[in-house]
């Protein structure tokens, strides 16, 4: 009787316990969650936002230094004017208020209210003539694609205004580029774009830049994005790259997928050049910019919060 049971000890030693038991069911892995990001318009349709954009702007040579604050506070919308067949749409961005500060040095600061009804400081006269007005009309499609557009303002009045306006495809779309297909967290996407800079008096070239786009989570049904912008032209004069030296942000876009609009956007740089002006001398830029959206309620009361 000992030596069965001791048998039956050593035989129960050598099978392997899993071979004793039920095996675990194996749970079906999910595949992950995607999302599909498309631009909403509606014909008629106004949607306003609240932007603010501040500057500081360092420059020496030698001794010498000069510092430059510049902020913009703005209430602006786009009006969809109409809809195209495939869902592209027809935008027009006009400005309808802005309050602009600015200081030099140590200096008094300068502001000036477009609602005030004062004339603007000479700082400050180029944006007097287009605010109210409509700066640009562009045509995108539902992934934020620029199709077509053109300038509403003359080429002076240009001179006075930025986004909406400019010479190249990222300043006068001022949606984002979506991705094509439907993407999940982690998942990258990026656009290129073309900038003028001055080579002189008479002559001028064009840059290339990358955006490159990723969607780092989706909460609520708003999707976190996060932006950042390169040159990708090989530029070694000074004198260009000072031109450039606000042109590379980063920073973080929130969009909610079921109205298909932009709900903030944060963009920020700190970059310097060296050498624009000889070899002592060098320019500091350091930005931040905040644009959020306007409800219908909010309207009319936003520039003096800040």
């Amino acid at each position: 009787m000992l030596r069965l049971t001791t048998f039956c000890i050593l035989v129960a030693g050598l099978v392997p316990a899993t071979s004793m038991a039920t095996e675990p069911a194996v749970e079906a892995v999910k595949p992950e969650e995607t999302y599909l990001l498309r631009f909403q318009f509606s014909a008629g349709e106004t949607v306003s936002y609240h932007a603010v954009h501040q500057a500081v702007v360092e420059t020496r040579k030698g001794d010498y230094k000069e510092k430059s604050h510049h902020t913009s506070i703005m209430e602006k919308h786009y009006e969809v004017r109409a809809i195209r067949r495939g869902g592209a749409a027809k935008l027009v961005l006009t400005v309808d208020r802005a309050v602009m500060r600015a200081m030099f040095n140590d200096g008094k600061p300068i502001q000036w209210d477009s609602a005030s009804g004062d004339i603007a400081p000479a700082a400050f006269e180029r944006h007097e003539n287009v605010i109210g007005k409509p700066l640009a009309e562009i045509v995108v499609s539902p992934t934020g694609e620029f199709v077509a557009g053109r300038p509403l303002l003359t080429a002076e009045e240009l001179k006075g205004v930025g986004t909406g306006a400019g010479d190249d495809t990222a300043s006068r779309n001022f949606l984002i580029p979506l991705p094509e297909n439907a993407v999940k967290p982690g998942d990258e996407w990026n656009d290129k774009f073309e900038a003028k800079v001055t080579v002189d008096r008479k002559l001028e070239r064009t840059v290339k830049y990358i955006r490159k786009f990723r969607l780092v989570s989706v909460e609520a049904g708003v999707a976190k994005i996060e932006t950042s912008t390169s040159l990708i032209t090989p530029v070694r004069d000074p004198q260009i790259l000072v031109q450039l030296v606000q042109r590379s942000p980063k920073g973080v876009i929130k969009f909610d997928i079921e109205s298909g609009r932009i709900v903030s956007r944060t963009t920020s740089s700190n970059k310097s050049e060296y050498g624009w002006a000889g070899s002592d001398s060098v320019i500091q830029a350091v930005t931040r910019g905040e644009e959020r959206l306007v409800t219908p309620t909010e309207q009319g009361d936003l520039v003096g919060r800040n």
